[in-house]
């Protein structure tokens, strides 16, 4: 899971939510040597997935979450390089980062235009939702929380002119009652970040991810993409957990 692509240390901004450019394409280059498959989840539900995944292949999705504007600068033309897709996480009113803005004193940071997300949807990458303004799941009521899933849905894909079936959950919070308005939404994937099974079919409504960090450098990455790293995770954290 990424958010941001930067190249220069004024972007860096307050929060860590960020890799420079020459990371991600060491990223990148690692993936295309070891021969991974990056597919996005479009792709994931054509293939019938839980009877077709090929053993031979190693799968892996891209994901980028609040749709910043240095995602089409910087990280598309390396997507691009690897003839590599993504899912990208759009929000359906905000045009900069206001909720880091207001919250901690972020920069400012745009998100793309209509006419980029349209380039590069055009050329494989997918976007999915992401609320309208990015609040936190576990503040709002049960109608802002249908309101923030549910309603931002047919905006945005009129936005974009497609389908959207992916969901993500602004800082992986969620509850039960948003899983069940993904589902109501009729999203057919709602995306979390550190939480939910390791095996993705377990609950379509709350995937795990791998977070990407400004230090996740090559060696990082390599443990991060291993096909037992969320597996390591949580079963070092049930330990600790037994230990307090």
């Amino acid at each position: 899971m990424y958010h941001r692509v930067i190249n220069n240390s004024e972007d860096e901004g307050v929060h860590g939510t960020y890799v420079y450019e020459n990371i991600f394409r060491e990223h990148m280059q690692y993936l295309k040597d070891k021969n991974y498959t990056v597919i996005t989840f479009k792709d994931l539900d054509k293939i019938s997935w839980r009877n077709r995944f090929e053993k031979d292949k190693k799968y892996i999705i891209l994901t980028f979450d609040d749709g910043y504007k240095d995602n089409y600068d910087l990280a598309f033309p390396i997507l691009k390089e690897f003839g590599f897709k993504a899912t990208i996480f759009l929000m359906g009113s905000s045009t900069y980062n206001e909720w880091d803005v207001k919250a901690s004193g972020e920069k400012e940071f745009p998100l793309m235009s209509v006419d980029m997300i349209k380039e590069m949807q055009d050329y494989g990458i997918e976007f999915g939702a992401h609320t309208f303004n990015h609040p936190k799941i576990n503040t709002l009521s049960n109608d802002e929380i249908e309101h923030q899933i549910i309603d931002v849905k047919k905006p945005l894909e009129e936005k974009i002119g497609r389908e959207i079936i992916t969901f993500a959950y602004p800082y992986g919070i969620l509850n039960d009652y948003a899983k069940k308005m993904a589902e109501k939404a009729g999203y057919t994937f709602a995306l979390a970040t550190d939480s939910g099974s390791v095996c993705l079919s377990d609950d379509l409504y709350q995937i795990r991810r791998i977070a990407i960090f400004p230090n996740t450098n090559l060696f990082s990455f390599k443990r991060k993409v291993a096909g037992n790293y969320n597996f390591i995770k949580i079963k070092r954290e049930e330990k600790n957990r037994r230990k307090k």
